[in-house]
């Protein structure tokens, strides 16, 4: 009897505790919704208010801290749930259900939810005392020490020291930087006017990106952000001219307008043609001296064979030492073609992997597959796509893809005989038509930086090594040509 009398003993105090908790909870419902309500009235004023100081920031050209975008976030969240238990509550009203049973469960975990999203609330609250919300970008040209390294190589400091000259000269107020694709034209320019702010050559500095859609309203917008002068929503013209007169205002001040695809109007913009200095990047060397007015201008090439190694290695770190890595490293490095660009990312996207993945990268950069392309080598191959695909013709695209059958180093005789025997060029009816055609065709290429100057003489051209992957890559997927590689033979539809 005793052992019987102690197991009802325990079984009442099992069952009696949770109907205790959950009559308590039913019991305190309308205070726990209330104290809901309330929470939820400060964490929405508390949310307004850290929002209002973040659109002021944002206004005045600042970033959000990351910490603050994440608490904004949360507190939207937190709103949102205790929202749903409101709509939920209505149910909870004795008019809403003849069972009484029924309205003290639903009440007994609407009362559970308020307690937790209270408890959510207050630790919201306390984690939203923000000093700043907040902060300034990195003014133009504060860039990292890597690039900085990469600025002293040899074959850039000459051309930096040429733009630093003319950023200095009284008499040159518009500028170009031209080279192809990937070459480190940008890189190049924001490295000099952080020299040149530094040496207080300006008072001050902006820096827009034009693209190949150029969005004047976009354009305006960010190069006033830099310069703190706020624009309203007002038409373009009424944008250029309040802009020009801050242009105009401050002789010391240094515009660069990045990655030109055509004729821009500056004026259409707000930049007047004087009072300020203008540097201009393109990958188009005709556009600064045809359409740009560019007083002097500055070629940037791919780097010298030791230089891109350097650069390679610097960017992939301790790794490259290994013995067991080093040959297909180099191997990697040589793929690269020593552009900028290509190092750059390959060494980033390589950087402590092992060496089955080094493997692998080289394969993918000898032969990539025309129906997939890594992140990697979307990177390398698409700011040289665009290049190809912004040719003034198919006839110049296909000129090229032409070009890049033929090999890196390719002969005008040779170039003629194929265009002419097959009827390549429409409307030439004679060998000297052709012959005229050609070079226009070479020199638009050259101008696009798609083809170079040939070391072996002025009868041949050159084309880099990774404009011919992505041309033969090209050919092979969009025309189902054949493509001829010195390591893997003949085949139909790859590289």
């Amino acid at each position: 009897m005793e052992v019987l009398s102690a197991v009802v003993t325990k079984i009442a105090e099992l069952l009696v505790a949770p109907i205790g908790q959950w009559l308590c909870y039913s019991f305190d419902y309308d205070n726990d919704i209330r104290t809901m309500d309330n929470k939820v009235k400060r964490l929405q004023l508390a949310r307004d208010s850290v929002q209002h100081s973040v659109d002021s920031a944002r206004s005045n050209g600042e970033e959000n801290e990351t910490f603050v975008t994440m608490w904004l976030t949360k507190a939207d969240e937190t709103i949102e749930e205790a929202r749903k238990i409101v709509v939920v509550e209505e149910r909870a009203h004795p008019r809403w259900s003849n069972g009484a049973c029924l309205i003290l469960k639903l009440r007994h975990q609407l009362s559970r939810k308020a307690k937790k999203i209270v408890q959510v609330i207050d630790e919201v609250l306390e984690n939203g005392r923000f000093e700043k919300v907040s902060y300034r970008p990195a003014p133009l040209g504060e860039v990292s020490r890597r690039q900085m390294d990469y600025m002293d190589f040899v074959s850039r400091m000459s051309t930096a020291k040429g733009l630093m000259e003319a950023l200095g000269d009284a008499n040159t107020n518009v500028i170009g930087v031209w080279g192809m694709a990937g070459a480190g034209k940008t890189t190049l320019v924001r490295e000099v006017a952080r020299q040149a702010k530094e040496k207080m050559l300006f008072d001050e500095m902006a820096m827009a990106y034009v693209t190949q859609n150029p969005d004047t309203r976009r354009i305006q917008g960010e190069i006033a952000d830099m310069l703190d002068l706020k624009l309203d929503a007002e038409s373009e013209i009424r944008r250029a001219d309040r802009l020009m007169q801050r242009l105009t205002k401050h002789m010391k001040t240094l515009v660069i307008l990045d990655d030109i695809w055509k004729k821009l109007d500056l004026e259409k913009i707000g930049i007047p043609s004087t009072g300020c200095k203008v540097v201009l990047t393109s990958r188009d060397k005709n556009l600064f001296s045809c359409e740009m007015g560019t007083q002097k201008d500055f070629g940037l090439e791919e780097l010298p064979e030791n230089e891109a190694w350097n650069l390679f290695e610097m960017m992939v770190g301790d790794c490259v030492k290994d013995p067991n890595l080093r040959c297909t490293a180099t191997e990697v490095a040589k793929e690269c073609a020593d552009l900028p660009i290509a190092l750059v990312t390959v060494a980033k996207a390589l950087k402590d992997k092992d060496l089955f993945q080094w493997k692998d990268a080289l394969q993918l950069l000898r032969r990539p597959s025309p129906d997939y392309l890594t992140s990697m080598q979307s990177t390398v191959y698409s700011p040289i796509e665009l290049s190809y695909s912004h040719l003034e013709s198919k006839e110049v695209q296909y000129f090229l893809l032409l070009c890049a059958e033929m090999g890196y180093t390719i002969t005008y005789r040779d170039l003629l005989k194929y265009c002419y025997g097959l009827g390549f060029f429409h409307g030439i009816n004679s060998l000297e038509e052709a012959r005229n055609r050609l070079n226009s065709n070479v020199r638009n290429l050259k101008d696009s930086c798609l083809l170079l100057d040939c070391p072996h003489g002025s009868d041949h051209c050159h084309m880099h090594d990774v404009v011919r992957d992505v041309a033969t890559f090209i050919a092979s997927r969009d025309h189902n040509m054949f493509v001829l590689r010195d390591n893997s033979g003949l085949k139909n539809g790859q590289m």
